[in-house]
Parts: C-alpha cells; structure tokens; sequence
C-alpha cells in the first residue's frame, strides 16, 4: 500500500485544468493499491472557495481516509471514512449529519463546503509573529521551549515515542517560523499547508505533492532530521512527475 496526500491547489489543478489527467490518477488508484489521504487542511482551504460540487465528486471518488482535527496528544492519528468528521464543531457536525442522511458521500461533502466556516487565520498569524520574535531573540531552542510548555532556561526534552504527533507538530511548525521572511504576508493557506505538512508525517505518507514553496526550504525534510526519524517521505511539486512516480509503483 503507497499512501498519498496532495496539496490543496493540486486537486483544483486536477478539476480546472487536467480533468482528463485526473480520470488516468482515479484508475491508477485502483489498480496500483494506493490509498489517497484528504487532510482536514485540505478541507479549511476549500471552504473559503466557491462551485466545488465537481471537486467534491472528484475527491469522494479516490478518497480512502480522511485526515480529522487532531489533538497532537499520542502517537495516532485521528481519521475517518465520513467526510462529516473533517467538521471539528460537534454541533454543527451533528446537524450536517440530519441534513445529509442518506446522502452519498459526493453529496456530503458539496453540502459541508455550502455551511462550513473557518476562523482563527488572524489568531495563527499573531501566534507565528511572536514566535517569530522569539526565534530571532532567543534561539530555535526557546520556540520549542514555548510550545511544549516548559521553561525557557531548561533544555527541551523532547516528547516520549506514545506522544509522537505532538512532536512532529511542534517541530513543523518551529521549521515554519525559521523559513518565515521577515517582510513575508501570512497568507490564509498557510494554516492549510502547515496541517496538510503534519498530517502527511504523522501519517507515514510515502509520497506527498506540495506547493513549491515548501519543497524549496525542504520543510518535510529539516523535520524528520531534526527527529532523526527513519521515516521517509517522497516530497514532489509537480504534478506530471507525480503521476509518473504513480505509473511506476
């Protein structure tokens, strides 16, 4: 089984540009053995865009899981077969849920991309500016320091292996905030990106396809060496180089 996780901008490339690529992608799915991850990144990024009814019938189609919000507290990972569980508000997933009864899971999802809302993009970005400020004053140390919750002055002792997620969250977002520029606008995508970034290692991806932006400072890859972690990731950027890394499995 080769696991895959795709970008945002990749599955609206395959739906506004490539459709004709996408029907080849959909049949290598099936007969390569490949199992497709949709990230709840994915989700927060399309639900700010309009007409995704084709999409949401393409995604459904080669989805095998659903990568759910995550508590980043032990060494699993939360997903799901429903899209409804990408919803992190347990009300307005239990009401999706009475609306969409008997719904196919194309239809499931068009109706969550109508009702669902993200916020918190203005809270995320103050947090990666002072974090920021605090990486140019004290070090990569202290922004570690920070977001596991210990002392500044102390070493960071990083997370036991049963707390796995939270150290490969923590450290994506610390390798962020060291490629951040300094006069660089954070864009609404980038909580999207970040949450696909940590979804694709916390679920042991073999291949994730990225906007070039983060291939470039080789996010994915200053992570799991900073991890010293055995796990390998096949990062790409290039649509028709992934499908010909798919044509080859």
């Amino acid at each position: 089984m080769t696991k895959i996780s795709l970008d945002t901008n990749y599955w609206i490339c395959f739906k506004d540009e490539r459709r004709e690529l996408f029907e080849e992608f959909e049949q290598l799915v099936q007969e390569k053995d490949v199992e497709v991850l949709f990230s709840f990144g994915n989700f927060i990024d399309l639900v700010k865009r309009d007409e995704q009814d084709k999409l949401a019938e393409m995604i459904t189609s080669v989805v095998s899981e659903y990568i759910t919000p995550q508590e980043y507290k032990d060494d699993h990972y939360s997903y799901s077969t429903n899209p409804l569980d990408l919803i992190p508000n347990e009300e307005i997933k239990e009401e999706a849920r009475l609306r969409t009864r008997g719904l196919d899971d194309a239809d499931t999802l068009k109706h969550m991309f109508e009702v669902s809302g993200w916020e918190g993009v203005e809270e995320y970005k103050e947090s990666i500016q002072y974090l920021k400020s605090v990486q140019e004053e004290h070090g990569k140390k202290y922004v570690l320091a920070l977001l596991f919750d210990v002392k500044p002055e102390n070493p960071v002792i990083y997370p036991q292996e049963e707390e796995r997620s939270e150290l490969v969250a923590n450290t994506v977002i610390t390798n962020r905030i060291a490629v951040l520029d300094p006069h660089e606008n954070i864009k609404y995508s980038d909580v999207a990106d970040i949450e696909i970034c940590i979804h694709a290692l916390i679920a042991n991806c073999d291949i994730l396809l990225i906007e070039s932006k983060w291939k470039n400072v080789e996010l994915l890859e200053s992570t799991l060496d900073d991890l010293a972690s055995s796990t390998e990731i096949e990062v790409l950027d290039d649509i028709d180089q992934f499908m010909d890394r798919l044509r080859g499995l």
